[in-house]
Protein backbone atom coordinates (compact mmCIF):
# COMPACT_ATOMS: atom_id res chain seq x y z
CA UNK A 1 0.00 0.00 0.00
CA UNK A 2 1.22 3.61 -0.86
CA UNK A 3 1.57 6.68 0.97
CA UNK A 4 -1.45 8.47 -0.03
CA UNK A 5 -3.65 5.44 0.77
CA UNK A 6 -2.45 4.92 3.64
CA UNK A 7 -3.06 8.31 4.94
CA UNK A 8 -6.36 8.16 3.49
CA UNK A 9 -7.26 5.08 5.18
CA UNK A 10 -8.52 5.68 8.63
CA UNK A 11 -9.96 9.23 8.90
CA UNK A 12 -9.01 11.58 11.49
CA UNK A 13 -12.56 11.08 13.30
CA UNK A 14 -12.12 7.82 13.14
CA UNK A 15 -11.08 6.44 16.96
CA UNK A 16 -9.47 2.85 18.14
CA UNK A 17 -8.72 1.65 21.83
CA UNK A 18 -5.64 0.99 23.04
CA UNK A 19 -5.70 -2.67 24.81
CA UNK A 20 -2.78 -4.45 26.92
CA UNK A 21 -2.15 -1.11 28.65
CA UNK A 22 -1.81 -3.12 32.23
CA UNK A 23 -3.95 -5.56 34.21
CA UNK A 24 -5.19 -6.93 37.38
CA UNK A 25 -2.15 -7.71 40.54
CA UNK A 26 -3.36 -8.60 43.86
CA UNK A 27 -7.00 -7.66 43.19
CA UNK A 28 -6.62 -4.23 41.68
CA UNK A 29 -5.17 -2.62 38.30
CA UNK A 30 -1.93 -2.24 37.22
CA UNK A 31 -1.00 0.27 34.64
CA UNK A 32 2.28 -1.79 33.11
CA UNK A 33 2.71 0.57 29.72
CA UNK A 34 6.14 3.04 30.40
CA UNK A 35 8.20 4.68 28.78
CA UNK A 36 7.66 6.20 25.07
CA UNK A 37 3.91 4.27 25.13
CA UNK A 38 3.49 6.26 28.35
CA UNK A 39 4.88 9.21 27.56
CA UNK A 40 2.36 8.95 23.81
CA UNK A 41 -0.69 8.50 25.86
CA UNK A 42 -0.05 11.09 28.52
CA UNK A 43 0.45 13.92 25.56
CA UNK A 44 -2.35 12.60 23.62
CA UNK A 45 -4.59 13.45 27.21
CA UNK A 46 -3.03 16.88 27.09
CA UNK A 47 -4.38 17.40 23.92
CA UNK A 48 -7.59 17.23 25.72
CA UNK A 49 -10.89 14.98 25.20
CA UNK A 50 -10.98 15.08 21.46
CA UNK A 51 -7.74 13.44 21.39
CA UNK A 52 -7.98 10.21 24.01
CA UNK A 53 -10.63 9.19 26.96
CA UNK A 54 -8.73 10.38 30.19
CA UNK A 55 -6.33 8.81 32.53
CA UNK A 56 -9.11 7.62 35.83
CA UNK A 57 -8.02 7.23 39.53
CA UNK A 58 -4.97 4.78 40.02
CA UNK A 59 -6.56 1.54 40.43
CA UNK A 60 -8.99 1.72 37.91
CA UNK A 61 -8.67 0.05 34.16
CA UNK A 62 -7.24 2.48 31.49
CA UNK A 63 -7.15 1.89 27.86
CA UNK A 64 -7.44 4.70 25.81
CA UNK A 65 -9.88 5.28 22.80
CA UNK A 66 -7.69 7.54 20.85
CA UNK A 67 -8.65 9.67 17.85
CA UNK A 68 -6.81 8.89 14.37
CA UNK A 69 -6.24 12.34 13.67
CA UNK A 70 -4.90 13.28 17.14
CA UNK A 71 -2.56 9.90 17.32
CA UNK A 72 -1.19 11.75 13.79
CA UNK A 73 -0.01 14.44 14.76
CA UNK A 74 1.11 13.66 18.11
CA UNK A 75 3.05 11.02 16.18
CA UNK A 76 4.75 13.86 13.69
CA UNK A 77 5.68 16.69 16.10
CA UNK A 78 7.61 13.67 18.71
CA UNK A 79 9.50 12.96 15.30
CA UNK A 80 10.73 15.86 14.58
CA UNK A 81 11.03 17.11 18.48
CA UNK A 82 13.28 13.83 18.34
CA UNK A 83 15.88 15.55 16.09
CA UNK A 84 17.00 11.90 15.46
CA UNK A 85 17.79 10.28 12.15
CA UNK A 86 14.80 8.11 11.04
CA UNK A 87 16.07 4.83 9.15
CA UNK A 88 13.78 2.91 6.59
CA UNK A 89 14.72 -0.01 5.93
CA UNK A 90 14.03 -2.87 3.13
CA UNK A 91 15.45 -6.11 2.30
CA UNK A 92 16.62 -6.63 -1.50
CA UNK A 93 15.05 -10.04 -2.28
CA UNK A 94 17.58 -11.27 -4.17
CA UNK A 95 21.03 -10.41 -1.96
CA UNK A 96 18.79 -9.46 1.27
CA UNK A 97 21.07 -6.54 1.62
CA UNK A 98 19.21 -3.33 3.52
CA UNK A 99 18.42 -0.67 1.87
CA UNK A 100 18.39 2.31 4.04
CA UNK A 101 17.24 5.80 3.87
CA UNK A 102 18.09 8.33 6.41
CA UNK A 103 15.48 11.29 7.06
CA UNK A 104 16.36 14.37 9.88
CA UNK A 105 13.86 16.06 11.49
CA UNK A 106 13.55 18.85 8.80
CA UNK A 107 12.90 16.00 5.51
CA UNK A 108 10.40 14.35 7.84
CA UNK A 109 8.32 17.70 8.44
CA UNK A 110 8.71 18.37 4.54
CA UNK A 111 7.55 14.53 3.72
CA UNK A 112 4.99 15.41 6.18
CA UNK A 113 3.55 18.35 4.10
CA UNK A 114 3.32 16.72 1.10
CA UNK A 115 1.80 13.77 3.02
CA UNK A 116 -0.85 15.45 4.35
CA UNK A 117 -1.39 16.89 0.89
CA UNK A 118 -1.65 13.78 -0.49
CA UNK A 119 -4.09 12.27 1.79
CA UNK A 120 -6.40 15.28 1.63
CA UNK A 121 -5.95 14.78 -2.04
CA UNK A 122 -7.51 11.74 -1.87
CA UNK A 123 -10.29 12.40 0.58
CA UNK A 124 -11.41 15.09 -1.50
CA UNK A 125 -11.02 13.21 -5.12
CA UNK A 126 -8.64 15.84 -6.33
CA UNK A 127 -4.57 15.62 -7.62
CA UNK A 128 -2.22 16.58 -4.89
CA UNK A 129 -0.91 19.62 -6.86
CA UNK A 130 -4.82 20.70 -6.61
CA UNK A 131 -4.69 20.68 -2.90
CA UNK A 132 -5.46 24.85 -2.28
CA UNK A 133 -2.22 25.94 -0.85
CA UNK A 134 -4.47 27.80 2.05
CA UNK A 135 -6.27 24.79 2.73
CA UNK A 136 -3.06 22.53 3.10
CA UNK A 137 -1.27 25.51 5.36
CA UNK A 138 -4.29 25.74 7.53
CA UNK A 139 -3.89 21.76 8.10
CA UNK A 140 -0.09 21.76 8.68
CA UNK A 141 -0.63 24.69 11.31
CA UNK A 142 -3.72 23.13 13.23
CA UNK A 143 -1.61 19.75 12.81
CA UNK A 144 1.28 21.69 14.96
CA UNK A 145 -0.55 23.90 16.96
CA UNK A 146 -2.02 21.22 19.02
CA UNK A 147 -1.44 21.32 22.64
CA UNK A 148 0.79 17.87 23.83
Amino acid sequence: MRAPELLAGPADEDCFQIVGTGGVKDGAWHLATRGICMEFMLRLEIMGPHATSFHPRPGEPWEPVVNVGYARRLMARMLAESGVTVRFGAADGAAWAPVVDRVDGGDFVRGQARGTAEGLAVRSGVRAEDVPPDALAARLARDYAQPG
